[in-house]
């Protein structure tokens, strides 16, 4: 219910506080390529650092695998949620909405951060910092993706790319 109040949030705030971007790029389909490379290269990050684990025997492989059994879409249902709601939801809720509203106070890079910090805050009640860890680290690419190409589809690309090979291939 929490992710869905966020994605509504998101879609609200976006639609109605954005302004048209005053730019000049064109989303083409280069742009779209290398948006879902992104995507997929951060998913091989987030992959070597799931081996890493495993190697240093940490115990951090039990807590990822208890977040992905009980957070992670386990029904087409889910996975229809997250690809259509959960993840445009979000993608203009932080960079649609907050980073473009942090953007005219600070440089790119603080919005950029705190808006990543904001969006890993969404997942402390999974009491699991490694999970909060990663959502940040996953803002901060999906924000400087936005901010390099000036369009949330590259984000949105870019995420839709990493979320389909997080959830199919670790």
């Amino acid at each position: 219910m929490f992710f869905l109040a966020v994605t509504l949030l998101g879609f609200a705030l976006y639609y109605f506080t954005n302004e048209p971007e005053k730019t000049d790029h064109t989303f083409s389909s280069s742009s779209a390529f290398y948006s879902v490379l992104l995507g997929g290269v951060l998913f091989l990050f987030f992959k070597l650092g799931y081996m890493a684990i495993q190697f240093l025997d940490s115990g951090l492989e039990k807590n990822i695998q208890n977040i992905v059994a009980v957070y992670g879409p386990n029904h087409i249902v889910e996975y229809i949620l997250l690809l259509l709601l959960f993840i445009p939801g979000e993608e203009y809720l932080c960079r649609g909405f907050i980073q473009n509203l942090l953007r005219k106070y600070v440089n790119d890079h603080l919005a950029i951060l705190f808006t990543s910090i904001i969006f890993a805050s969404f997942f402390v009640y999974s009491d699991e910092p490694i999970w909060m860890f990663a959502a940040f680290l996953g803002s901060m690419t999906f924000g400087y993706i936005y901010e390099y190409f000036h369009q949330i589809k590259a984000s949105l690309l870019a995420h839709y790319s990493f979320t389909l090979l997080l959830v199919t291939f670790l």
